[in-house]
């Protein structure tokens, strides 16, 4: 768990469709996500050198794409992002899906791929 000004962090829940959640490390290929996307692969790359963000409740690089105001933009460009000063986990894990997005916490990302 990470803390920013003395608020715990916790790790991000995917709820699929079932009713049931998983964390990122948990999903599989064919899981199928609440909003109706497949789980088509999952991918574990180190975390070095990465610089991480909180953005609504979701830990995430700081290249990684989210949808703002209509407009694709990388996550460290995103207003609300806050940068971590301490982000300690050995990996990242990212996912593709069939609908190329992922939606968590009513925000927008672009899977794996960041095709947009």
């Amino acid at each position: 768990m990470i803390t920013i000004f003395q608020i715990p962090i916790q790790k991000t829940k995917f709820f699929l469709i079932d009713g049931t959640f998983k964390f990122i490390e948990e999903l599989k290929p064919l899981d199928t996500l609440l909003d109706g996307s497949i789980v088509t692969a999952k991918i574990k790359v180190t975390s070095k050198d990465l610089d991480m963000y909180y953005l609504n409740d979701i830990i995430i690089s700081e290249s990684h794409i989210v949808n703002y105001n209509n407009k694709w933009i990388k996550v460290k460009e995103h207003p609300n992002a806050i940068k971590l000063t301490s982000y300690t986990e050995p990996y990242l894990y990212c996912i593709n899906t069939t609908s190329k997005t992922i939606v968590l916490n009513n925000t927008i990302f672009t899977d794996w791929d960041e095709v947009y």
